[in-house]
């Protein structure tokens, strides 16, 4: 699309396909009385390709949502793996152990055996693995883009944001998120 726009001249506007910027609520701070989990969409190709990134979730008594946290980057599996680890580790010390991970279990046959791998390795940790983000992939035009089962799932996200019931911590990678969500599928 961008390059459609760029060197053809056809302009389309990408933001707001399913989230627009104006829709998320910057917060100063997270209320510390919330529900906590970080989900995992997992890739393993260092320096290149889909980023892994990993988001903490928060839920106040009153349902608002709160993006606490991204760490994302484009790390080998077994870096990935220890960034997941670290990042656990810094969810207990931080919460105590209330923080429950997810790991995206890719639908790939070896997905499955990949998740359980690696939470075995997670043992001391909340860890489950989420098949339901299992769906192919599909390429439209030459863009990879995500698969049913993903697009669904952002489209149940995308109606609180568009409620103004999601708020986003303001922090460095804040800009980062919000670009990838409002460029989103």
């Amino acid at each position: 699309v961008l390059a459609a726009q760029e060197l053809e001249g056809e302009f389309v506007e990408i933001e707001g396909e399913i989230f627009r910027r104006s829709d998320f609520k910057i917060v100063q701070s997270v209320p510390r009385d919330c529900q906590r989990i970080r989900y995992w969409d997992k890739a393993s190709t260092a320096g290149d390709g889909c980023y892994s990134a990993g988001v903490l979730i928060a839920k106040d008594r009153e349902g608002r949502i709160y993006i606490e946290s991204v760490i994302r980057g484009q790390w080998s599996a077994l870096e990935r793996n220890k960034v997941i680890k670290d990042t656990c580790a810094a969810d207990r010390a931080k919460y105590g152990g209330e923080v429950i991970t997810y790991l995206e279990q890719e639908g790939a046959g070896s997905g499955k055996d990949v998740n359980e791998a690696l939470i075995r390795e997670l043992g001391e940790f909340e860890v489950y693995s989420d098949p339901a983000a299992a769906s192919a992939r599909v390429k439209v035009g030459g863009v990879l883009l995500p698969g049913d089962a993903k697009i669904r799932r952002a489209s149940l996200f995308a109606a609180q944001v568009q409620a103004g019931n999601v708020h986003v911590l303001e922090a460095p990678w804040l800009y980062d998120f919000l670009e990838e969500c409002c460029a989103f599928p």
